[in-house]
């Protein structure tokens, strides 16, 4: 497996990465954009976090893994952001069509909370973020881990984009977990190429 970092070193085949995330293609399968810090191994690092976001463990609950947790309050609209400032958007290819997708449980009264796609305002290299919206979708209730996925399409000068969780004034808890941004042309399981790609 053949790993391109950054500044063209390689290492390991097939598996192509950049500073910000990792493109991967294995024998002609659909390249898989890794998310920054997309498991919360040990920290936030990566992300920007609003007061009512907090990583988590619990025995029983995502195989005990990591995962996010959003308490939602009345009026609340508490944002979780991939790297929240103008300079380290994700790395993506222009008029390219993406999905985002995760794991999530939710349940709330009144306004769910939603994920957005956000690109810099202007040549999309980030500039005045969050700038324009790509695309964008409230939760729905889910007692169970439960797969969620979200498309958008790049424009012909973007070059960074944003995930953006936010709530929207709603009560209620949602978790988030089992990040991917892929290139796949439907949403696909759940795949971790840091770990042979399970």
């Amino acid at each position: 497996m053949t790993v391109t970092v950054g500044n063209g070193v390689i290492a390991g085949a097939g598996l192509k990465a950049w500073i910000q995330g990792v493109m991967a293609s294995e024998g002609g399968r659909p390249g898989l954009q890794l998310i920054q810090n997309y498991k919360f191994a040990t920290d936030l690092a990566g992300w920007a976090a609003d007061p009512a976001y907090a990583r988590k463990t619990e025995t029983g609950f995502n195989g005990g893994d990591p995962f996010v947790e959003y308490n939602g309050v009345s009026g609340n609209f508490d944002n979780f952001t991939t790297s929240n400032d103008a300079d380290s958007g994700m790395l993506v290819e222009p008029s390219t069509t993406y999905i985002v997708s995760g794991t999530r449980t939710a349940s709330f009264t009144g306004n769910y909370p939603q994920v957005q796609i956000n690109t810099g305002a202007d040549d999309g290299a980030g500039h005045a973020f969050p700038g324009t919206t790509l695309s964008s979708m409230r939760f729905t209730a889910a007692a169970a881990e439960t797969r969620w996925s979200l498309q958008f399409t790049t424009g012909a000068d973007t070059k960074r984009v944003w995930i953006r969780f936010q709530g929207l004034g709603g009560v209620g808890r949602l978790r988030l977990m089992k990040l991917n941004l892929t290139k796949d042309a439907a949403p696909q399981p759940y795949r971790d190429y840091f770990n042979n790609g399970k």
